[in-house]
């Protein structure tokens, strides 16, 4: 008797669980990528330690570009051989690609794009003149990126004057404190790397080239000490962290958009499944900042915030967001999403 009732439970259990299953499924009906360019070089020189970048200033490496074509092979393999969100091939308005109009982020986009799209994913020639070869070689399926000048993409990267930046550190307590703190420190500075340093700003451009110098293990300008070496790059990740409420103003910009291209998403009046945008770690740290989330570390090279939008089976949506595949909790719960109603008031209460 025990036997036969544990089969007839294990049944109902079997024959159940599809019921279940359906109840809690959802399906993903939208993805915006955010991400940040790949490895690059310093955008300023050292005078006192000259290093010859092959690829020029500013410009997106070689291990930058391979970074980015993984990126995009990870979104290849969840967007469509996972979730089956996007055609095998590259159909025209089911993406839309934005960067900012620089080198480096618009070559991001480029490898990116080659990951999610590769090599022999591209149309073919159908005539029997070109005996059904492929349009461009090796297959390549060009895809459209689009941009806007720098002086004017409140978007992905607003334009500042020095003289805002200035402000906005000065404003914040513990940034003005600390240059006042290291003013002694700056005519040695000066002299040993041969940049002029006044103030929190050149201590921060001076930071980003004294990073790359040590990621390459390229020589530091010989009058720097070690202390004096992590003194600035201490400083400069301080204040640039701190500073980023200077651009929450692109971050509320970009949030609108996102909240836009969602609702749209959901009311599923286009083809459109899939956004990228190509930019800085400033651009995903005032989104971040935006959605009154912490900005704990300034994201890696090629960091990607990434948006989801799921349907559940009875047509409500959800919100997912996650930082380099980690959930980001939206609201007071550890819940990994929230309705999109709320993420939509996350836009409206800024």
């Amino acid at each position: 008797m025990n036997s036969f009732l544990s089969s007839l439970l294990l049944i109902s259990i079997v024959a159940l669980s599809p019921i279940a299953h359906a109840e809690h499924s959802k399906k993903l009906i939208f993805a915006i990528d955010v991400i940040r360019h790949g490895d690059r070089t310093p955008i300023i020189d050292v005078p006192a330690a000259h290093h010859h970048w092959s690829e020029g200033l500013g410009q997106l490496t070689a291990l930058g570009m391979h970074q980015e074509y993984e990126l995009g092979k990870k979104f290849r393999h969840r967007y469509i051989e996972e979730e089956k969100l996007l055609p095998r091939h590259y159909q025209a308005g089911t993406i839309y690609v934005r960067s900012t109009d620089i080198d480096r982020t618009l070559m991001s986009a480029e490898c990116a794009l080659m990951g999610l799209y590769p090599p022999g994913t591209g149309p073919f020639f159908h005539a029997d003149l070109f005996m059904n070869s492929f349009a461009l070689p090796y297959g390549f399926q060009p895809i459209p990126i689009h941009t806007a000048p720098v002086d004017h993409d409140p978007l992905l990267a607003p334009h500042y004057s020095r003289e805002e930046i200035k402000q906005a550190i000065d404003a914040i307590p513990e940034c003005h404190e600390k240059e006042i703190e290291l003013q002694p420190h700056f005519a040695a500075w000066s002299a040993a790397t041969g940049l002029p340093i006044h103030d929190s700003i050149d201590i921060e451009r001076l930071s980003d080239a004294l990073y790359i110098f040590k990621l390459k293990h390229v020589a530091m300008p010989k009058g720097l000490s070690n202390s004096d070496i992590e003194t600035i790059l201490q400083t400069s990740n301080t204040i640039f962290k701190k500073s980023i409420t200077l651009g929450k103003h692109s971050g509320n910009n970009l949030l609108a958009e996102i909240s836009h291209r969602l609702k749209e998403a959901s009311e599923k009046k286009s083809a459109l499944k899939y956004i990228l945008y190509s930019g800085h770690d400033s651009t995903i740290m005032s989104l971040l900042a935006a959605m009154g989330l912490p900005v704990e570390e300034i994201p890696h090279y090629a960091s990607d915030l990434n948006i989801l939008l799921y349907e559940n089976s009875d047509h409500h949506f959800e919100v997912e967001v996650m930082l380099n595949g980690r959930v980001i909790p939206l609201t007071n719960t550890k819940s990994a999403t929230c309705s999109l109603q709320k993420f939509l008031n996350l836009s409206r209460n800024r």
